[in-house]
């Protein structure tokens, strides 16, 4: 199976926020935020992703992807005009504060 690995990355402040929750659902914080997208992804619904970018600062964290998983990232990330590794963030930030 191959696998895609995408960088994201998210602002040094969200970094603690998104270990806290992946610490409480038992997961690694790649784990989590892999989890959040495909989610999000799944479903095909929900309220507008955050917009939001790092501005090219912060800490780029790696997640792993198989294959059929990137392909849906991806088809979900331009349903809704967005960049990958932007809609990756934005599904994530909005499972932190209990949008998705």
């Amino acid at each position: 199976m191959h696998a895609r690995l995408v960088t994201v990355r998210f602002r040094t402040s969200d970094v603690p926020k998104i270990d806290r929750a992946a610490s409480k659902d038992g997961m690694l914080r790649a784990v989590w935020i892999r989890e959040a997208a495909l989610a999000r992804a799944v479903t095909k619904t929900g309220a507008p992703l955050p917009k939001s970018t790092a501005n090219g600062e912060g800490e780029p964290l790696t997640v792993r992807f198989a294959e059929r998983d990137y392909t849906r990232i991806v088809r979900a990330a331009e349903r809704e005009g967005m960049l990958v590794s932007s809609w990756i963030r934005g599904a994530a930030l909005a499972r932190l504060n209990g949008a998705a």
